[in-house]
């Protein structure tokens, strides 16, 4: 998996199957002069802001443009999880909460549900000591005062133990995920991150701790993604008749809209790995049973132009024992 340090999804990740393929990226990123550009550009509205304690810090070192990382076996029974955590200035750790991301058939993200379906309550102890001591290194390099989010993959197993697989650290809270704790736990991220940072005082009241006392409802935020239809227009791919009655009757919680249905895709979006999101469905379920049910329903009517992507077997299942 190559992916760009400045950039994600459609535009900087991409699943690398050869050494061709690898070199074609990188040489296209070398001729967009217009790209690198606005990424310098972002990053020194970052770095502008640095003291000169934070330039140590650094130690001189310069950030590459892309990193390599493993690709996991989703066939094996690997899952995503989105990890939230904040550190106090005293280097105290809060466990804030957890999404479990779902992948379609091709390894394309497809939805995002919270609390995780597939995490056994007796692991919580277990990815609670993973993330304690991962993140014990980095409070000792001063990482304090700050919310940051870890997507690490887990593999349950068979004797009730968890293996996990690191995947990368965000030295920020996930702000998109505001939606989804607001649904299920009814609490505030982004209130969470002003207090911490603003007052050093970290939040009392956490997804984390409603999801072990089971005091939820289920959150679902369902991805519309588009692979090719390069020149089509997004009114042409997708069926508004039935987007616009779900948002008008508040039949979902949120449609965010994220490419409006007068765009067109261009070449780079219809070449993605990842699929072009076109829209972000949230719906608050009762059950991880009903997530999927919403799930599989919105996604079999949403399409005028129907989308190769087939969800996991086990997302099929809860669907099929939804009542």
């Amino acid at each position: 998996m190559l992916k760009n340090t400045s950039l994600s999804l459609g535009r900087g990740v991409f699943r690398v199957k050869n050494k061709e393929k690898l070199f074609t990226i990188l040489d296209e990123y070398r001729a967009n002069k217009e790209l690198q550009a606005a990424i310098k550009a972002t990053n020194d509205g970052i770095t502008d802001w640095f003291t000169a304690d934070d330039h140590a810090k650094l130690g001189g070192t310069d950030v590459p443009p892309f990193v390599l990382e493993h690709c996991v076996n989703l066939d094996d029974g690997w899952v995503e999880y989105c990890y939230e955590g904040c550190i106090t200035s005293d280097g105290k750790l809060t466990h804030y909460g957890m999404t479990e991301e779902l992948y379609d058939s091709e390894h394309a993200g497809i939805g995002y549900v919270t609390p995780p379906m597939s995490f056994r309550d007796e692991n919580v102890k277990d990815v609670e000591k993973y993330l304690d001591n991962y993140m014990a290194a980095l409070i000792k390099k001063g990482y304090l005062k700050q919310f940051f989010n870890v997507e690490i993959w887990g593999l349950n197993k068979p004797n009730g133990k968890i293996d996990f697989c690191f995947c990368e650290i965000n030295p920020r809270c996930a702000h998109a995920y505001q939606i989804g704790y607001g649904i299920a736990y009814k609490t505030n991220l982004w209130a969470d991150n002003f207090n911490l940072v603003l007052y050093d005082n970290p939040p009392a009241s956490t997804p984390w701790k409603k999801w072990i006392n089971k005091e939820y409802a289920v959150s679902c935020q369902i991805l519309i993604n588009v692979m090719g239809c390069e020149g089509k227009k997004v009114s042409e791919i997708l069926d508004y008749g039935y987007v616009d009655h779900w948002e008008k009757n508040k039949k979902v919680e949120l449609v965010r809209h994220t490419k409006q249905r007068d765009y067109v895709i261009t070449a780079d979006d219809a070449a993605s790995g990842a699929g072009c999101t076109l829209l972000q469905i949230f719906v608050k379920c009762w059950s991880h049973n009903e997530a999927a049910a919403y799930e599989v329903a919105i996604r079999d009517l949403v399409y005028t132009i129907k989308q190769d992507s087939v969800q996991p077997s086990f997302w099929r299942s809860e669907e099929h024992t939804s009542e």
